[in-house]
């Protein structure tokens, strides 16, 4: 069973994973290495240490204080990192999309997409149909020239914008049925083999872990 600490880190970290996909400040580096970071004295405590009483509170953090000198997870939080990071970074800038697009559409409620209609639309009483006479067949080219007039603006904007939401289904379509090895799907199906082979190679390194962790620390408990 995971112990409590355990159960805190991983939910900081699918934390942080979160905040990485609407944050471009988050390093998702620094993520991937703050989980390792906090798990290494539980993965100590639990599975390599030789002295079954609990650790002191000053060894455990100097545990953590000690990673980088340690690093007894080897180059797989790198791994992790370049798999989340293929998988994660198209999501980014979907959801980035999304927010910029939604931004348009607010921004655009400011916009007078119509100015000048008034007197265009006045041509149109020369239609037999908008005069009244609906027996009488209007002239095709006319209206569509009057609205083609008053919606120019728009016209301009429907090609871009709907290659804009053309992209984006694309995108998405490519994220929830892709069959490529490093879609999110895959990745996140998959990320506790990532982790469990890092505890593995922690398990298989115990001695030399254990070594650097003595020479380190320069005592024992």
């Amino acid at each position: 069973m995971l112990p409590e600490a355990g159960r805190v880190a991983l939910a900081s970290f699918f934390g942080d994973l979160q905040r990485y996909l609407t944050d471009n400040k988050v390093n998702l580096r620094e993520v991937v290495k703050n989980f390792f970071k906090e798990s290494y004295p539980i993965v100590y405590q639990h599975s390599l240490s030789q002295n079954r009483a609990p650790l002191a509170t000053s060894y455990l953090k100097c545990l953590k204080d000690k990673y980088d000198l340690i690093l007894p997870f080897g180059n797989h939080p790198g791994k992790v990192t370049a798999q989340l990071s293929q998988a994660l970074e198209p999501v980014q800038v979907f959801l980035g999309s999304l927010k910029f697009g939604a931004k348009i559409i607010e921004d655009s409620k400011g916009f007078n997409f119509t100015s000048g209609c008034d007197r265009a639309l006045l041509q149109m009483s020369g239609c037999s149909l908008c005069k009244g006479y609906p027996n009488l067949k209007p002239c095709h080219r006319f209206c569509t020239d009057v609205l083609k007039n008053c919606l120019s603006t728009d016209l301009q904007l429907q090609k871009p914008w709907g290659e804009f939401i053309d992209s984006l289904n694309s995108l998405a379509n490519g994220m929830a049925h892709g069959s490529n090895h490093y879609s999110i799907t895959n990745v996140m199906l998959t990320l506790h083999q990532y982790m469990g082979e890092a505890l593995v190679y922690s398990v298989v390194k115990q001695t030399d872990v254990l070594t650097k962790v003595s020479n380190d620390f320069r005592f024992w408990l």
